[in-house]
């Protein structure tokens, strides 16, 4: 008998079970959110995505900035939804704020009693305002093989999002092993560089990308039983991105 707490995994929750309704066949939801994402956003202006005709679509009737001591909320009235983000945020902290609030829209299209918070609620949205601002097809035809970093930094421009948004959606559509550096520290990694803030071969190449260097050489890791080729570039003041292929 399993456990309370293990009794109901994340792929079996309200959430979960709602969005791939929602979607109707999709697989996993990852692929779900893309789906309906893909769905809600066609005929949409783009890229970058046009948020103010998304936002007038889904039914929301005011979009604005506020003095609000979080992000971005969502209130809802007879008028329809109205969406806040702080004015304190940057302009393309203020679109993903927007389109992650247009998460919480849709879902709230599934019906009565919508989750509305957690973990899982706040990662799903996270998910669906990617999903909104860099459509899956688009976004694909925007990376070139033999330049991932370089082509991420393009993509975050073409779409209007952050380098590091940009490198997330990557990693999530290619499985991909990646990893950002924010003041000569890992702020997130994945794949097989999920240690990249303690291993002895990659420590050199980050201190030379707080330099403001780009490069590309192979590391071992594993003790010598994996080889990838580490692929870097600076991304802004005292950032850099740094994209990993197996050899």
């Amino acid at each position: 008998m399993k456990s309370k707490s293990t009794a109901k995994g994340v792929g079996d929750s309200a959430v979960h079970r709602r969005v791939m309704q929602l979607a109707d066949g999709a697989s996993n939801i990852s692929q779900a959110i893309d789906l309906i994402s893909e769905r809600v956003s066609d005929g949409v202006v783009g890229p970058p995505t046009d948020l103010e005709e998304l936002c007038s679509r889904l039914g929301v009737w005011k979009c604005g900035s506020a003095d609000i001591p979080v992000n971005g909320e969502l209130h809802k009235s007879s008028k329809g939804f109205e969406i806040r983000y702080s004015n304190l945020l940057t302009a393309v902290r203020q679109r993903f704020t927007i389109a992650h609030e247009l998460g919480h829209v849709i879902l709230e299209s599934t019906g009565a009693r919508c989750p509305r918070s957690g973990e899982e609620v706040e990662r799903i949205c996270d998910q669906f305002a990617a999903s909104l601002l860099m459509p899956k097809p688009q976004f694909i035809d925007c990376i070139e093989s033999d330049a991932v970093p370089n082509s991420i930094v393009t993509a975050s421009n073409r779409f209007a999002v952050s380098a590091t948004s940009a490198a997330i959606r990557y990693v999530s559509l290619f499985n991909a092993n990646a990893f950002e550096v924010y003041d000569g520290r890992v702020t997130w990694s994945s794949g097989l560089l999920r240690n990249s803030n303690s291993s002895s071969e990659i420590r050199p190449l980050i201190e030379a990308s707080m330099k403001g260097e780009a490069g590309d050489q192979v590391v071992c890791l594993n003790y010598g039983r994996t080889r990838l080729r580490l692929c870097w570039v600076p991304t802004g003041r005292a950032r850099a991105l740094f994209v990993g292929t197996a050899e």
